[in-house]
Order: structure tokens, then sequence, then C-alpha cells
């Protein structure tokens, strides 16, 4: 995060980077804009009386249209709200650490007795009947307020429901950080928080890695025993770290062909290294039980070849692309340059052991009631599967400004939306 710094009314505002830098005119129209890193912007910074620098400037002045400002400047960062980021509002953590710590940032730092990546889960100290249902024991506690530094023997019977999932605790580069370091707070969550702390469904297509990740962590069919689970849930989330390749320079380097689609590879092949060497059960299958979730529109048509035997959730299920050819009308997500011992040779979804699942959409029960439940099952037997690409109608890519892909599906039949 950058900051207006010394010099300006506001030194501690936060400036967006495309705010604060100079941006450079593309040779072609239809080229995307670059980012000077090394010019200031001094229509954020000046002091110029009649257009004051966007660092300079009163917010409530602005609001009153007493003073002139770069309006293109706006407050993007999570956990801020207003055109100059007056308002501090609660920002997004995993589940907001299930009520079990502070958010801080994207980053959960758990209460005593607590740990995990939000925290839900209970360390042999913890009050056991603050645990979350799906770790609940059916049998009545005695009061454990006054047992800290204790050890406490309790034998909790927990039903368990099939299938089990375990979801790997990964190191914070590939999750926490990732949230706490992208550029947009709109970017691959489900949700914001408002001026008043108000939930905010984001339109981001790609907040159902999100969403999907929050629901196996508080779900009953969770396990913390990888020893009896069926199932291992690999939670990178490649919708925030994807986002932030396009405008983050130290993450577009010469290693990764600066290629974000490379660069999204590698990440997943480290996630791989990590838990195929700290823990034993991917040997046991070879990953075939393991679960990975490409978000973004390619799917998992640049998976590592390491993990292919897993099963990957893509909201586009490509069947018609051979891996060793990209069709993808977008530039920036083209994979052809990617080194085949990288990439492998799979197909980007297979059918037999892949899953298509629905972008993220804003929830509106009553909508999907209406839609979906009015008419008996019986009644429902329309399949309609769709998708779209303006790719060929491109030679060298599509336009910037112009691009749309589309895939829908829906299963009447299954009460199943894509």
């Amino acid at each position: 995060m950058c900051f207006c710094g010394p010099g300006t009314k506001y030194p501690d505002r936060p400036v967006a980077e495309a705010c604060g830098f100079k941006t450079i005119v593309p040779a072609k129209p239809d080229d995307p804009k670059l980012t000077d890193w090394t010019t200031p912007d001094p229509d954020v910074f000046t002091t110029n009386s009649s257009k004051l620098g966007w660092c300079n400037v009163d917010p409530e002045d602005a609001y009153s249209s007493k003073v002139r400002f770069k309006e293109e400047c706006h407050c993007k960062y999570d956990g801020l709200w207003g055109q100059f980021c007056e308002t501090h509002v609660e920002c997004i953590c995993i589940n907001q650490c299930s009520g079990h710590g502070h958010c801080r940032g994207g980053f959960c730092q758990c209460d005593s007795g607590y740990f995990g990546i939000d925290c839900s889960i209970p360390s042999a100290y913890s009050v056991a009947y603050e645990w979350p249902s799906w770790l609940q024991p059916p049998v009545n506690l005695p009061d454990l307020k006054n047992l800290s530094n204790i050890p406490i023997n309790v034998n909790a019977i927990v039903e368990k429901k099939r299938p089990l999932i375990y979801v790997y605790d990964l190191p914070a580069e590939f999750d926490s950080h990732l949230l706490e370091g992208r550029h947009y707070k709109l970017e691959c969550v489900n949700r914001i928080y408002d001026e008043k702390n108000r939930t905010i469904w984001t339109r981001q297509l790609y907040g159902a890695q999100m969403a999907l990740y929050e629901s196996i962590l508080a779900s009953p069919h969770r396990t913390l025993n990888g020893d009896e689970a069926d199932y291992f849930y690999v939670p990178v989330l490649d919708s925030c770290l994807i986002t932030r390749s396009d405008d983050a320079p130290h993450l577009q380097m010469p290693e990764d062909l600066r290629l974000r689609s490379y660069h999204t590879l590698e990440y997943y092949r480290k996630a791989y290294d990590h838990i195929a060497q700290r823990y034993p059960y991917w040997n046991r299958t070879s990953g075939r039980d393991h679960i990975w979730f490409f978000s973004w529109d390619e799917g998992a048509c640049y998976a590592p070849k390491e993990i292919w035997n897993s099963m990957m959730l893509v909201h586009w299920g490509n069947t018609n692309t051979r891996h060793e050819k990209s069709t993808t009308a977008y530039w920036a997500d083209n994979w052809d340059d990617i080194p085949l011992d990288r990439r492998g040779n799979h197909p980007c979804f297979d059918p037999r052991k892949d899953l298509v699942l629905p972008a993220w959409k804003e929830p509106n029960p009553g909508a999907i009631w209406l839609k979906l439940w009015a008419r008996p099952r019986i009644n429902r037997t329309t399949l309609f599967y769709f998708n779209g690409n303006l790719g060929p109608a491109y030679e060298k890519g599509r336009r910037e400004d112009t691009y749309v892909s589309i895939y829908v599906s829906v299963n009447i039949c299954d009460q199943i939306v894509y």
C-alpha cells in the first residue's frame, strides 16, 4: 500500500497505484494502459489552489463541491471507506475469524485458545461449549471457565457426516496474505463492509472461491483428522493472486516470463511441494482424493502437471481445448509460452474427475425460490448450457474494452445453477 507521504496535508492517506503514478498511453488504441512506476502523478500531489492534489483535499470540502480534485482517484483498499479513505470499517477475513479473533487487514489474529486460518479450531484449553457446531459434543460439559492452565480431559463423541473433508492449513502466503495484499477491495471476495459495517455482497465472479472456502471450514463434513478424511481441500486463493499480477510490478518477474498464468502455475506447484513434503496424505493416492479450485477464466489449463491426478473445480468446463494450444481471447491468460515440462499435456477439464461450479452471484433467496422451486421436480426436465467467446473475432486477441467470456449452465432437473 502506498501513502501520500510527507509534504501533503494528509500524509497517511493511502494512494491507489493507478492514482499515484503517471499513466502511459498505449501505442495502439486497444492495448491496455500501463503505469510509469518512476513518475508520480502531479494531479495527486500538487498544492495548486485552483485544483488541489488528491492528497491535500479535505473530504468535507470535496463532498460539498467547494474544491476540485482528480475524481479518478478513489479509495480502493479494504477496511477503508469514502472517496478519501477517511472512514475505517471492517475488513475481510476468512469467516471473519469465527468470532474468536480480530481481523487485521485480511489476517486473523486469534484469541487465546483458538487457531487456524479462521480461528475456528479450539485448543485443548478452550471452553468446550464454545466449540464450533461441527465439533460440539452431544453431552453436557462442566463449567470450565476457571480452568486455563490445567490439562483438560474431555471425552467428546462427535457426530460426523460423510463424506469427511480435511482442509490443509497452508502458510499465509497462499491465502491470508493474498487477501491482505489485494489492490482493490472488491477483488476475489464475495463481500465487503460499508461505512456502517453492513455486509455488501459483491458481483465479483471469482468470489465463489472465497465462499466455498469459508463454507467448507464451517461445514459439519470437515474433519481435523486427515487419516479419516475422504477428501482433501487445498485452499490456494488464485483469484486473489492473478488479479494482483496485473498491477504489482514485483509479481511480474522474468523467472515467471512476466506471465500471470505462469506465475499462478508456480504458486500451485509451491503449494503442492508444501503438502507433499510435510503431510503423508498426498502419496497415499497420488493426489486423486485432493481437490483444487482454479477460479479464473481458463480454469485448470495451466495447472502444474504434478497435481493433474486431483479433482479440479472450475467455472468453465472447457473440454474442447487440448492443453498444448491456448485459444483464449485474452492475451494476459494465454499459456502457450509456459514450458511443457511445467504444465504437462493434460486437457483443461476432465469430466471424469473434475467439476464445474457456479461463479459467484449476489445472493437473492427470493429469486432462487421463485425460479427453481415454483414447480415440482418432476416438471423440471430442461438441461441448458451456453458458453461464449469473442476469441475467433480478433486475430491478435480480444479488444480490452469489448471482451466477453460467458459460461452458463442450468440443470433444472437437479436444482443446480451455474
